[in-house]
């Protein structure tokens, strides 16, 4: 391979692997990262969301503000189906994993958007796996990091999605073992054919003659190569939740610092969205993106 070829690759990546996650696709130079990283992930998903001056003034659909709280019938809904060391309130919080909250538009849930090689799986729940295994991984960091402990106690799927839900305890993050929070990975995946990081074909095809046809280092474009998973947020059952949950949480108003931990612990390329909605005990009043514990507003270039 030249070394040429090789070093423009690599300054290229790193250029955009800093700016856009590893596996941005498309780069509009007059929309911020976040907006990037939702039209390439999403259908429609930015018509709610607008870039703004700042970032902290981007255009948001609130919509209605009555809502459906968690609490109520949480307790009697867990005590029909307990899970074993778990109190009523933490197995109903598990068990909504299984729920998904079509009612609320996508833009206003916790969700996550990321790719990851198509290699990883052969079908939606084994692809599914491979995301799912990181979230453990990070979570249980998390917990390390916070004196606290962490478990899955959900680990199915419904159908094609892959439903995992873990319970979480910190004294200093506000999640006591008596009220416990539960983070909630609810995910639809897809293929995409269209274009893939160069770095996963390196060592695999001619990489010289792949940049010659493509006129590109960084990105190779065709379904002749192999697709990548990426998760889905279209709205409707069409979206990837990983979210923190807990009871009485419309009371809190500090969770956006956890998922920034979790944040920090979750690989290159995997994105937060945290929606301003005080209903998920987030207490900021605009729309962003983690990635790697760093946000990205929605904010014009």
């Amino acid at each position: 391979m030249s070394k040429k070829i090789l070093a423009s690759a690599v300054c290229l990546m790193s250029i955009q692997g800093c700016a856009y996650g590893p596996y941005q696709h498309h780069s509009d130079p007059e929309l911020s990262v976040a907006a990037n990283v939702a039209h390439n992930l999403s259908n429609g998903f930015t018509t709610n969301i607008q870039d703004g001056e700042t970032g902290y003034d981007a255009g948001y659909d609130r919509g209605s503000s009555l809502e459906t709280l968690f609490n109520i019938g949480l307790v009697a809904y867990g005590a029909a189906k307990p899970l074993p060391g778990l109190t009523p309130g933490a197995s109903a919080l598990a068990h909504y994993s299984f729920r998904l909250d079509n009612d609320t538009p996508v833009h206003r849930q916790p969700l996550v958007f990321t790719y990851w090689p198509y290699n990883e799986g052969d079908d939606d729940i084994q692809g599914s796996a491979w995301f799912i295994q990181r979230l453990d991984k990070a979570i249980k960091a998390v917990a390390n990091k916070t004196d606290g402990t962490a478990r899955m106690v959900t680990d199915d799927a419904m159908g094609d999605r892959k439903v995992n839900a873990w319970i979480y305890t910190s004294e200093k993050m506000g999640c006591p073992d008596t009220n416990p929070c539960v983070l909630r990975a609810n995910l639809t995946i897809n293929t995409a054919p269209w274009v893939q990081p160069a770095e996963w074909y390196i060592d695999q095809v001619d990489y010289e003659k792949l940049v010659r046809e493509v006129d590109d280092p960084v990105k190779i474009e065709g379904a002749e190569y192999a697709a990548s998973w990426y998760t889905v947020n279209n709205g409707g059952e069409n979206r990837s939740n990983v979210m923190f949950l807990q009871e009485d949480i419309e009371n809190r108003d500090d969770l956006q610092n956890l998922y920034s931990k979790l944040s920090e612990e979750l690989p290159d390329g995997v994105f937060l969205y945290i929606p301003p909605e005080k209903r998920y005990g987030i207490g900021k009043d605009y729309p962003y993106m983690l990635s790697e514990g760093k946000e990205f507003l929605f904010k014009r270039p």
